[in-house]
């Protein structure tokens, strides 16, 4: 980009990382524009990576607060944040009585006001946006809006996951989800630019919205990745599973668990298996794996580490929870994790339902073995059959390269999306 690119305030929960869905994504999304037009504004717990961007707001209480009266709850957890900061690991929604308490009567979120604080429009001031790109979700909905308003500048929104959808839960929690919803159709009627990040949503959210939303997934940089990508298919004695990425109830949790399961009674039964767990978020949820000789958790892979990991395993595992609380959240997510699976040259097995957009996705276009019922026996068999087939392994892997090509090629979505946020701006 050129010095004359428009300067872009990303204001978002996640910033720049190799770790998060949404880090992964801004990281690769925004590489290439110029690091002095670009600014972050975030609420992240995981330290930023300034490969991409070097100039970041880190919100705090003074930009972001509970809703009065339930601000007056909100010191109680300021010890258990500095844990998370310190450790970046989440704890517990319910590790505290004050959010125990408050889970029960509002559910996963409350009601949250935003508001630009002295420092944040001394350091805004500096930095003069002239667009804010938004991955829009709890406060971050508001804080963009005022953002700008104040300084009289588009917006582009972005949206990751059918939140609004979701079961907000607790006994009140239907006048805070019927708020935050009215704070996102706030938002998305003041963007100049609506984001989606699949063709699944850009339908539904046309349909609710009524207005045009463009897809743009997660790219990989195919020139970098695929030199390094697996050419052939034979495996070791013991078959290697690799699983990448988070480990959140709502997304993931209880089908890599059906998979670990499976694991470890193939194991059981003398069958050479081993699934490998890679997590850096939500990684204190990997309790619930039933972790054994068979099934192992480890630390989140940065990005020289994670390519390496994929291209040597036998198959790569992407869970989808079968539940309909969680379906109703991620029914048209894209895990950030997709289009480097599909560059890796590995096989992939698809565990999840079939009204998932990335389960579809899968089997429309036949890039992984995809298991669409819940059902152990149905798994473990599938197991079997990706172990003991080599040439079936060999086609899944080729036409998931080809799939990476035609659709994930960074060169082609990071430069249709840069141009998408010029034409914002101007």
């Amino acid at each position: 980009m050129s010095a004359s690119s428009p300067r872009v305030l990303i204001v978002s929960p996640s910033v720049f990382n190799q770790y998060s869905g949404g880090g992964v994504l801004l990281t690769n999304l925004f590489r290439g524009w110029s690091r002095e037009a670009i600014a972050a504004v975030h609420g992240d717990p995981l330290p930023p990576d300034e490969a991409v961007c070097s100039r970041f707001f880190r919100v705090g209480t003074d930009e972001v607060r509970w809703a009065f009266p339930f601000s007056l709850a909100q010191s109680e957890i300021t010890s258990e944040r500095a844990v998370e900061e310190k450790t970046g690991v989440r704890l517990d929604s319910g590790a505290s009585p004050a959010r125990t308490f408050l889970k029960k009567l509002f559910g996963s979120e409350l009601p949250w006001d935003a508001h630009v604080s002295p420092a944040l429009a001394e350091w805004l001031d500096a930095f003069k946006p002239q667009l804010i790109y938004t991955l829009p979700g709890g406060p971050y909905m508001r804080l963009a809006v005022a953002i700008a308003d104040r300084w009289k500048v588009p917006i582009v929104s972005h949206m990751m996951d059918d939140w609004p959808s979701a079961p907000q839960g607790g006994i009140f929690g239907g006048i805070v989800a019927a708020r935050l919803r009215s704070d996102l159709a706030r938002l998305i009627d003041r963007s100049a630019v609506s984001l989606v990040i699949s063709e699944g949503m850009a339908v539904e959210y046309a349909r609710r919205y009524g207005k045009t939303f463009l897809a743009f997934q997660n790219p990989v940089d195919l020139a970098a990745r695929l030199p390094q990508s697996r050419k052939q298919w034979t495996r070791g004695e013991e078959f290697r599973l690799i699983y990448v990425g988070s480990i959140l109830p709502q997304s993931q949790l209880e089908s890599l668990a059906d998979v670990a399961r499976a694991v470890t009674a193939l194991a059981s039964d003398g069958f050479r298996i081993r699934l490998d767990i890679h997590s850096a978020w939500g990684a204190a949820n990997a309790a619930a794996l039933g972790v054994g000789p068979a099934v192992a958790v480890h630390d989140g892979l940065d990005d020289d580490g994670i390519f390496p990991a994929l291209t040597s395993a036998d198959l790569l595992v992407l869970p989808v929870n079968f539940d309909d609380a969680s379906l109703r959240f991620i029914r048209y997510s894209m895990p950030a994790k997709v289009p480097l699976y599909l560059a890796s040259g590995t096989p992939i097995l698809v565990y999840g339902p079939k009204a998932a957009t990335s389960v579809q996705y899968a089997e429309q276009e036949h890039w992984a073995h995809v298991v669409s019922e819940r059902n152990s026996d149905k798994l473990k068999d599938a197991l079997r059959r990706l172990a003991e087939d080599q040439g079936l392994r060999g086609v899944l892997a080729q036409r998931a390269i080809v799939v990476a090509r035609e659709r994930h090629d960074a060169g082609v979505v990071r430069t249709a999306f840069q141009k998408v946020l010029m034409e914002a701006a101007r």
